[in-house]
């Protein structure tokens, strides 16, 4: 017998609309429309920070055919970033290319439910099940339209449940938004610091120009296979994913490893890595350090497309991690990284990175500053994995039916 409290439908027949964007190239420009694309849609949100921007003429054509407004939700639904979903929760005006569009029918059911039900583990089971493609993995527009879903009848329960889940999306996105200004405040001062006394070319006394092998030791990272990689089980991997571009590190990226390691391949909390490789030809990612960060792991495994730098001679880490983060570094030394279809940096070119090097007790003193700044970035960063564990926790049970909505503690916003 059927649950009466589920309707049963295809995604199309709860959608006003089932599309995507274009399977077109623009001319991008520095300033624009923005132009988003599967690799901006990261960890259920729209990455607007890192787009690029198309002119409003080519907008215009873009949006005939898929016009993305408040209240729907887009699907990467092509290569690696397969399955990735985001809510669009603005008013901005934008296009997509090669993300699917689902435009929900208010009256059959909400559009953050819809996301919640589309991000689920049954769905994203299901959808990438019907993927065709090897090199390049693809769910077809009809695959969607024609996709079995089971939702809650009353719009009043989903909305429950929508605003359920989204307290604790409101909780990490503040979150978020408190380590951006903390991660701002380090480079404002280290900006104060250490280029301003500089821009005369002339250098402060007691600085001395130093090359980056000076001060660090390089550590290059495992070579693997994927079928050393998985879900769950063995130990946690860096790899390019955890690189955001522009630097910083993403959450989302971590890997599971499965095989064997040489202490030299492993990376712990508050370490540094540089990324020596790139699959765009943006140089986002390449040359662009992040620093590991605090979590339950007590250490990681680093691919080879990542090198860890350790400070010698006294350096601290949180100077070192400032300086390739706020300095000329990341954008002098990409320039070196080549390739066609694959970005390679070798990690000679970071070590002959010249740079004035401050004195002692200044680097010291920021030193101690910024490392207080990125372990407060930690603490948040710990908060949002456990505000999202218990998220995903809950959304299965609560999309199922397993839990009933009335009987959950909704967070404090």
């Amino acid at each position: 017998m059927s649950d009466p409290r589920f309707a049963h439908s295809t995604l199309s027949g709860v959608c006003l609309l089932v599309t995507d964007g274009t399977h077109e190239t623009p001319k991008t420009l520095e300033a624009g429309v923005a132009f988003i694309k599967a690799k901006e849609i990261v960890g259920g949100v729209i990455d607007f920070e890192n787009c690029e921007y198309i002119s409003n003429e080519d907008h215009l054509k873009v949006i005939a055919r898929s016009k993305p407004e408040q209240g729907d939700t887009l699907f990467a639904h092509i290569g690696a970033s397969l399955g990735e979903a985001a809510y669009v929760n603005t008013n901005r005006e934008f296009s997509i290319k090669n993300v699917a569009l689902f435009k929900p029918n208010p009256a059959k059911i909400d559009g953050r439910y819809l996301f919640y039900y589309i991000i689920a583990p049954r769905f994203q089971n299901e959808i990438k099940a019907s993927r065709t493609g090897s090199a390049q993995p693809f769910v077809g527009l009809d695959s969607f339209r024609r996709h079995p879903i089971e939702y809650h009848r009353k719009l009043e329960t989903q909305r429950k449940i929508a605003g359920m889940l989204s307290a604790y999306d409101d909780l990490i996105e503040n979150n978020t938004h408190r380590i951006k200004i903390l991660e701002q405040m380090a480079q404002v001062l280290y900006q104060e610091w250490f280029v301003r006394p500089c821009q005369s070319g002339r250098l402060p006394k007691g600085w001395e120009v130093k090359q980056v092998g000076d001060i660090v030791t390089l550590h290059r990272g495992k070579s693997y296979r994927s079928e050393d990689l998985a879900d769950d089980g063995g130990l946690p991997f860096l790899n390019l994913k955890c690189m955001a571009r522009d630097g910083g590190f993403r959450h989302e990226g971590i890997k599971r490893f499965h095989g064997e390691c040489k202490d030299h391949h492993t990376a712990k909390a508050g370490d540094i890595v540089v990324a020596v490789t790139d699959m765009t030809q943006e140089r986002r990612i390449v040359a662009r350090a992040a620093r590991v960060p605090r979590t339950h792991e007590p250490f990681y495994v680093m691919s080879m497309d990542l090198v860890r730098l350790s400070p010698i001679h006294g350096i601290p880490d949180a100077y070192l991690y400032s300086m390739l983060r706020y300095s000329k570094f990341p954008d002098e030394v990409k320039q070196h990284a080549n390739g066609v279809n694959v970005l390679h940096l070798s990690p000679d070119r970071i070590g002959q990175f010249e740079f004035p090097l401050p004195d002692k007790a200044r680097r010291e003193a920021f030193g101690e500053f910024a490392e207080f700044i990125f372990e407060q970035c930690d603490v948040l960063n710990l908060k949002n994995a456990n505000l999202r564990r218990t998220r995903d926790l809950l959304l299965p049970k609560l999309i199922s039916g397993e839990v009933d909505v009335d009987r959950i503690e909704i967070p404090k916003r």
